[in-house]
């Protein structure tokens, strides 16, 4: 091709042009190709003969890195460029990286284009263009290298790439030292609140033993004088009219000092666990089926493990007076000759029954008044997350279930 460039050879294939000769002159009239494979043009100026040669071999275009911004602030380049620049410092809060690049086309006529890639995260590279610089922007934390290579006409690429190596901090609160530091304060936060919280629970627990001490020695104490001496005045005055009262008076002493005694082993942190209360079931069932006459059989998980799990104080009394008030009716009520008790672990839940042979009665009928500190009783295991439930028939005895959480 006769171009105003001069001569030109078009690869077809690849696209490529060759640029073959220099023409001075004012136009060509005519051309052709003798035998031998000259080319003959017929010019304005004359007569022209051009010798086809193998074209010599092109070198690879070298490539260099003309110039580093780091968050638009430029950093030190050599004038002439440089294959390589040496790992840059960067800080958490430098959010751009542009850089520079040119090559050298040792063939004439013979643009260059540029590829690039960001090794680690970019493993082809990138669609060969004519731009000279890129910008990177939002990178991850995290150790880079970028690399770009020129292309000349022909396709071929550098040998080797200008490289610019770099990383890219973490923010301040993402590194190690910082993570380290949070740690520890988190670390000593979480023993200051355990430290307080047993603080507060050693001083919940010396409260409660001195309160459960003084109901013990004052209120008990007080109640059993007055039981005596209410004893001690109906004997001292058989028949007279102070007798009676004397003798209400006294068993209202002696049911207190019983209720005390139940408020200060519930108070008592030395009986919070699970056996403890099953001591106590025990103490109270003898009291009040055996002067009865009433058989009875309590069915209880092993001591070991009981001992190992923790009972409320409120929890340990409410279930008390449940079953006090469970046992009182039976006393009283029922006319059964036996009593089953049951009391199991369920998972994080507690189960137990009172079950008697009594007379039973029918749940539809008007409830008893002696059913009301039952049904009271009921209410506040319910307040803590508990059910109760009642079954019965007449003749058929009576069955009281419950469950409630730890």
């Amino acid at each position: 091709m006769v171009t105003a460039s001069g001569l030109l050879r078009l690869d077809p294939e690849r696209g490529h042009v060759h640029h073959l000769a220099e023409l001075d002159f004012a136009s060509v009239l005519a051309a052709h190709r003798d035998r031998d494979g000259e080319l003959w043009l017929a010019t304005s100026n004359g007569l022209l003969r051009y010798t086809p040669r193998a074209p010599p071999a092109s070198r690879p275009p070298p490539v260099w890195i003309g110039g580093i911004r780091v968050a638009g602030v430029p950093r030190p380049v050599p004038a002439m460029g440089v294959r390589a620049l040496p790992p840059l410092s960067l800080s958490s809060g430098d959010s751009t990286i542009e850089i520079d690049y040119f090559g050298l086309a040792l063939a004439p006529y013979q643009p260059l284009r540029f590829q690039h890639r960001l090794a680690g995260i970019d493993e082809a590279w990138s669609p060969p263009s004519g731009r000279r610089s890129v910008t990177l922007a939002s990178l991850a934390p995290g150790s880079y290298r970028f690399e770009v290579r020129a292309v000349d006409a022909s396709g071929q690429s550098s040998l080797r790439p200008a490289t610019v190596r770099f990383t890219m901090p973490p923010p301040i609160w993402r590194r190690w030292w910082f993570l380290t530091a949070l740690g520890l304060a988190l670390a000593a936060l979480l023993a200051a609140v355990h430290r307080a919280r047993l603080e507060r629970a050693v001083a919940v627990e010396r409260v409660r033993t001195r309160i459960a001490a003084d109901l013990h020695d004052e209120l008990g104490a007080g109640l059993s004088r007055i039981s005596l001496l209410a004893e001690v005045a109906r004997q001292a005055s058989p028949g007279g009219r102070a007798a009676e009262p004397m003798v209400q008076a006294g068993e209202a002493a002696r049911r207190l000092v019983g209720q005390a005694r139940d408020i200060v082993w519930s108070l008592n942190p030395r009986f919070d666990d699970l056996e403890s209360f099953l001591g106590r079931v025990r103490e109270v069932a003898g009291e009040l089926l055996e002067p009865a006459g009433i058989a009875w059989r309590l069915e209880a998980p092993d001591a070991r493990a009981a001992s190992k799990i923790r009972l409320r104080p409120e929890l340990r009394r409410r279930l008390l007076l449940l079953l006090k008030e469970s046992l009182h009716n039976v006393v009283r009520h029922s006319g059964a000759s036996r009593v089953e008790l049951s009391v199991r672990l369920a998972g994080r839940r507690i189960t137990g029954s009172i079950t008697d042979d009594g007379r039973g009665f029918d749940p539809a009928s008007p409830p008893r008044p002696s059913a009301s500190g039952l049904a009271s009783m009921r209410g506040r295991l319910e307040e803590l997350g508990g059910e109760v439930a009642i079954e019965s028939a007449p003749e058929r005895g009576t069955r009281i279930s419950f469950t409630v959480p730890l």
